[in-house]
């Protein structure tokens, strides 16, 4: 099944809107300091079709001035502007990229990686995740603050002499009307995702691995065209959407094949410890990391540069111990012995005590 192209949305429309005006409900925090102590006062307001200012003016919360409008008004409209323009941003880029995965066939021409082929074809609409909708502007909180310790000269000026006349600091917290008063137009934005499936294999306390799903944001990935995620790379180097979906798919390959070579190793062992426990009844055998300074005869052979083997260890009443291969065990389905703790060994000393008795 192909992946059809989204054909975008205008949303020019609410790029040019007077959104001071548009205000539908305020909460007002007032913050008044007394040496150490502070006070909050708050208030609610709706703004019953007029400006925020005008209406917390008209209410009697805010002291009527030019800077305290110009102050409301900047902050409402730069907060609503931002907001609007990250989710048109958000939604053109993902449009973009999406029409892009339904043009692509992908080519891996990387060389450094095991059967490259089978990450080439087509994107398939089960490599991803899609989500587009639109919510109304009425759903978001937005904040701002009037006043901060920069402004001295203007701590005074915020809140109405009927409300405090102490030197205070102001916030906003705001909702935006639903609809246009006049057109009844929505005040509707995007919610665009678009994510790509990739497989981690976390080793759960068992030292079994299970499959569980990660999804990469690509609209958070991109850069100029450019994708990166730390999920499946190890450096930061950014490389083209092509090549980016190589990388996942032969990630989420490797991935499978090592989490089904641990559910193969994980019933291999269930199997072998059930034979260790019928041949040793009653003593403790359990998985461990030896290290190759408790062996003290030793069948592995060559160690090369590695300390420690992992063995399935059978421990005996002298605290003797039996050390059989893990790795034979689980992938082979064998029980060979690696080598032992045996504490009943003679010492140097009682080798030669012993070799000059029996030779006497």
């Amino acid at each position: 099944m192909s992946i059809k192209h989204i054909t975008p949305l205008d949303y020019r429309y609410m790029e040019n809107i007077s959104w001071e005006k548009k205000v539908s409900y305020a909460e007002v925090t007032f913050t008044v300091s007394t040496g150490a102590i502070e006070q909050t006062i708050k208030a609610n307001v709706g703004t019953n079709g007029m400006g925020l200012y005008e209406a917390l003016v008209d209410q009697r919360i805010i002291v009527e001035s030019d800077h305290v409008r110009k102050e409301i008004n900047s902050m409402v409209k730069r907060n609503v502007d931002k907001y609007c323009e990250r989710k048109i941003e958000v939604y053109k880029s993902g449009v973009r990229i999406h029409n892009e995965l339904a043009d692509l066939v992908v080519k891996d021409k990387r060389t450094s990686v095991w059967e490259p082929e089978k990450n080439n074809g087509a994107v398939k609409p089960e490599e991803f995740v899609v989500t587009d909708r639109v919510s109304n502007l009425s759903n978001e909180e937005f904040s701002g603050r009037l006043s901060d310790d920069s402004y001295p000269v203007y701590i005074t000026a915020w809140a109405h002499p009927s409300i405090t006349k102490e030197p205070c600091k102001c916030s906003i917290n705001f909702w935006m009307k639903d609809k246009d008063d006049v057109t009844d137009i929505p005040y509707s934005l995007p919610e665009f995702t678009l994510e790509l499936k990739s497989v981690t294999s976390p080793v759960t306390y068992d030292g079994l691995m299970r499959r569980e799903e990660y999804l990469i944001d690509l609209i958070y990935s991109d850069d100029r065209g450019m994708y990166h995620s730390y999920t499946i790379q190890e450096t930061g180097r950014r490389v083209k959407l092509n090549t980016f979906i190589a990388m996942v798919r032969q990630n989420n390959r490797e991935k499978e094949a090592l989490i089904s070579k641990s559910l193969v190793e994980n019933i291999n062992y269930r199997e072998m410890l059930a034979k260790l426990q019928e041949m040793y009844p009653g003593l403790p055998i359990s998985k461990k990391e030896v290290y190759q300074t408790s062996f003290n005869r030793d069948f592995h052979g060559y160690w090369g540069r590695r300390r420690y083997l992992k063995c399935i260890v059978v421990e005996f009443p002298d605290t003797s111990q039996l050390f059989y291969n893990e790795e034979k065990a689980c992938e082979e389905k064998e029980l060979v012995v690696s080598g032992m703790h045996d504490v009943s060994l003679m010492t140097p000393e009682q080798a030669v005590e012993k070799l000059i008795n029996q030779n006497k």
